[in-house]
């Protein structure tokens, strides 16, 4: 795991990319507790059939604390980054024990970065 994003070749100027993390929290529902992460490539910002799509949700999520009037905002989403954070990490290492790790595809993602040739002197 990083703190800092992975390097990548340049980017063509019409390509658009979108991370999203979504939770919602039902009390009423059997299953209360959702949380959707995807990325998104597109072409084009008018045009969302161009955008292709790449991540999973579940229903055993982190769990919202509901909000209360004059709470401050900015400390009340980072609690709930936190929640993702912490959730997708666990998701990670089941999946790497369980060999079933996701990976970014090529409809999303842009090619591996090449290492910088060093001269041998």
């Amino acid at each position: 795991m990083t703190e800092t994003p992975p390097e990548a070749v340049p980017q063509s100027p019409d390509d658009i990319w979108h991370v999203d993390f979504h939770m919602s929290h039902s009390p009423s529902y059997n299953k209360p507790d959702y949380v959707n992460c995807q990325i998104a490539r597109g072409k084009h910002p008018h045009a969302q059939h161009d955008f292709k799509l790449e991540g999973f949700a579940s229903f055993d999520g982190p769990t919202i604390v509901p909000p209360r009037v004059d709470q401050e905002l900015i400390p009340y989403l980072l609690y709930h980054l936190d929640m993702v954070k912490e959730w997708l990490m666990s998701e990670h290492v089941s999946s790497t024990w369980n060999d079933s790790s996701l990976v970014i595809s090529p409809k999303v993602g842009l090619p591996p970065a090449t290492a910088p040739q060093v001269d041998a002197d």
